[in-house]
């Protein structure tokens, strides 16, 4: 016999924390609606459609070519700072990229990295604690590498004649470089002592120090420093071809930036991913890439298009092979849903 739910299943939750959730998108909403106006204030809806249809369909090619060599290239590096803890093929970590994207649209915030480090632990057979520790490390070093592009668009900015512009990004510079070494120091104690809930019930407790013991055996960085150094210049070239696929976008409709505009694109976008995970704005990947493209002179119907072509043919590729990878894992969405959601 099936045992019966309680009233603390995930269903059965309180209309108060229903409450606090819609409370708490209610800033990101009402950003978004107000972006969403500002966008089709005069907006030429009939020349945007005319602009995607004549796009160039060798610069799309090569959008499509950039975003699997960054992914690639994503997959290798993570691949190298796991060195300590197995050997790892680039193609087993790309696909499992992949495959994190189709559950990422549809289950929602964080079940990205949880599918792929749960497709790595199973093919692998470790703890799915032990890669997501991993995960930790790989995303620390792209944040402290982030910050070199920040100084980098800061010194750039002034050429442009914004220094309102430059000083935002180097107080940004600053606070994304002290988040990134408040997260290192986390790691490093979790490393040397995971941390404990004593206040915990029995059973709870020992789950919550399986965790955390496992998360803290995937905290590990090759000693060689060679390796090390191939890491780094990973993450920089990731940057690099991620910038480059605005610039692939843009040349399908005709439309080209100075080099170092790209790199002011890529870091007011990376700027703006690290404040959603604090405001959570409905579509504020489409809407801020249209706006932040128009900062730069193009015209909103310009800027609409490059948006929707670059996150359009992003979604084809990702959704494409992420979903031939699940597929051929046995992999049904359910399950990465429970992932989530255990409850």
């Amino acid at each position: 016999m099936a045992a019966k739910k309680t009233p603390t299943d995930s269903e059965h939750r309180s209309p108060s924390h229903g409450l606090r959730r819609s409370v708490a998108v209610l800033p990101g909403l009402a950003l978004a609606l107000a972006l969403v106006a500002w966008l089709l204030h005069g907006l030429n809806i009939v020349r945007v459609i005319a602009l995607i249809g004549h796009a160039d369909l060798l610069f799309l090619g090569l959008l499509v070519a950039s975003i699997v060599a960054e992914y690639g290239l994503r997959a290798w590096k993570w691949g190298q700072v796991m060195v300590p803890l197995g050997r790892f093929s680039t193609g087993q970590l790309f696909a499992a990229y992949m495959a994190g994207f189709v559950p990422g649209l549809t289950v929602g915030l964080g079940s990205s990295v949880l599918t792929r480090a749960w497709l790595v632990a199973r093919r692998a057979r470790l703890s799915t604690g032990v890669v997501l520790g991993s995960v930790a490390v790989d995303r620390l070093i792209d944040a402290f590498v982030f910050v070199g592009f920040i100084a980098l668009a800061t010194f750039a900015v002034p050429a442009r004649g914004t220094p309102a512009l430059a000083l935002a990004l180097r107080w940004g510079g600053v606070v994304v470089l002290a988040v990134a070494g408040i997260a290192l120091l986390l790691l490093i104690r979790q490393r040397r002592r995971p941390l404990s809930a004593p206040w915990l019930p029995c059973f709870a407790r020992a789950y919550w120090e399986g965790l955390t013991a496992s998360f803290a055996e995937g905290i590990a960085w090759p000693i060689h420093t060679p390796r090390r150094a191939a890491i780094v210049g990973a993450s920089v070239l990731v940057r690099l071809v991620s910038a480059s696929q605005i610039a692939w976008a843009g040349g399908a409709i005709g439309v080209w930036l100075a080099p170092l505009d790209y790199i002011l694109i890529l870091v007011l976008l990376g700027t703006w991913i690290i404040v959603s995970l604090f405001v959570r704005v409905p579509g504020s990947g489409l809407l801020i890439v249209a706006f932040v493209l128009q900062l730069f002179g193009l015209t909103r119907e310009q800027a609409l298009a490059i948006t929707l072509l670059d996150t359009g043919v992003f979604f084809a590729v990702v959704g494409l092979i992420g979903g031939i990878v699940l597929w051929r894992e046995g992999v049904r969405i359910s399950e990465l849903r429970r992932l989530r959601d255990p409850a």
